[in-house]
């Protein structure tokens, strides 16, 4: 993201320190938030650097938010109450909340208990509500029958759509 290359060229450009001072930083933030003003990703530049510094109250070194940066997906700086669509794959929603899940659930089986695990982990990523729709292939035909167990599965009392 180009907006994160600039905050971080705005700090390489203020000297060799390996410590990065606060005024340094808080000059840099107000720079870059001004400069890229008109941006859509200045919410998430903004939740980048002021999660840096939460980590980093005290001393924010420099190698360690080139780190931070690297290791950093867009989707951990996107709010949940963001209007965008996520699309993801169940393993990579665990740990994360939205107000409703619609699930993709093709040629899926919950015959074994990593399946039903995982479809659990889906679920109760919904606040408000979830979906689904189940495909099951055959060699030459698709069925629309319900997937088997589907209805074990706890639902912490969402209403399912």
């Amino acid at each position: 993201m180009l907006e994160i290359r600039d905050f971080i060229d705005a700090i390489e450009d203020t000297g060799t320190e390996y410590i990065i001072s606060a005024k340094i930083w808080n000059a840099a933030r107000e720079s870059i938030l001004q400069k890229h003003r008109l941006s859509a990703n200045l919410p998430l530049l903004k939740r980048l650097i002021d999660d840096f510094a939460a980590v980093n109250p005290v001393k924010k070194f420099r190698s360690d938010l080139i780190e931070f940066v690297k290791e950093s997906k867009l989707e951990d700086f996107q709010n949940a109450d963001n209007t965008a669509i996520m699309v993801s794959t169940i393993h990579k929603a665990k740990g994360k909340e939205f107000d409703n899940v619609w699930l993709l659930l093709e040629n899926f089986s919950l015959q074994k208990a990593e399946a039903r695990r995982a479809l659990y982990v889906a679920v109760t990523r919904a606040r408000t509500g979830w979906s689904f729709t189940t495909t099951m292939h055959s060699s030459r035909k698709c069925s629309r029958r319900p997937t088997p167990g589907l209805s074990t599965i706890p639902t912490r009392g969402l209403p399912m759509n």
